[in-house]
């Protein structure tokens, strides 16, 4: 074999090589990675929704289940809580969160009595009436008190308005309340 032949078969294995690494860093990219899964929430009605969800950890969410009602506005991450929460989610849309812990078997461990509370609110309401009178008013579209098995089952996913699924886990309104709304 000359040189010139050597060089490019060497030349056409690099290309290989690197084209095969390529595709394998796109599949990878769309697949979950134990621990690292997103929380999303998905919006079925027809009004825009954001949400809050109270975990007890700082960073995220400074409440924690049995404390049942919104915090109160204070900074965190160095942004107010009221501008975190207020992500407009569209309606028939999803919105993801990034993981809330590097490796979800630790939530359950550290969740107060095993609970994730996830309040949903009118996108409308809270620009219309303020945080802190949203707040004050509990004018809350839905509050979920899940499980951390009733949240893994779910696969990290939250509906608006719950699904039929949902009917018999813990909601504040009711299943029954929230879909007569609807």
């Amino acid at each position: 074999m000359n040189m010139n032949k050597f060089i490019q078969l060497i030349r056409n294995t690099t290309k290989i090589c690197k084209t095969l690494c390529l595709m394998g860093i796109i599949f990878l990219s769309g697949c979950v990675i134990p621990g690292k899964r997103n929380y999303t929430l998905e919006n079925n009605s027809e009004n825009s929704i954001c949400a809050y969800i109270a975990t007890g950890f700082y960073e995220f969410g400074p409440t924690a289940y049995p404390d049942t009602v919104l915090p109160k506005d204070r900074q965190i991450t160095g942004r107010l809580l009221s501008e975190l929460i207020s992500t407009e989610i569209l309606p028939s849309s999803k919105m993801k969160w990034p993981p809330l812990l590097n490796n979800h078997r630790h939530l359950g461990e550290r969740l107060p009595l095993d609970t994730l509370s996830v309040f949903i609110l009118s996108f409308d309401t809270l620009k219309k009436y303020g945080y802190d009178d949203v707040r004050e008013h509990n004018r809350i579209l839905a509050r979920y008190d899940l499980s951390y098995d009733e949240v893994r089952d779910m696969n990290w996913d939250f509906y608006y308005p719950p699904r039929e699924f949902m009917k018999n886990m813990k909601m504040y309104p009711p299943y029954s309340e929230i879909m007569k709304k609807e």
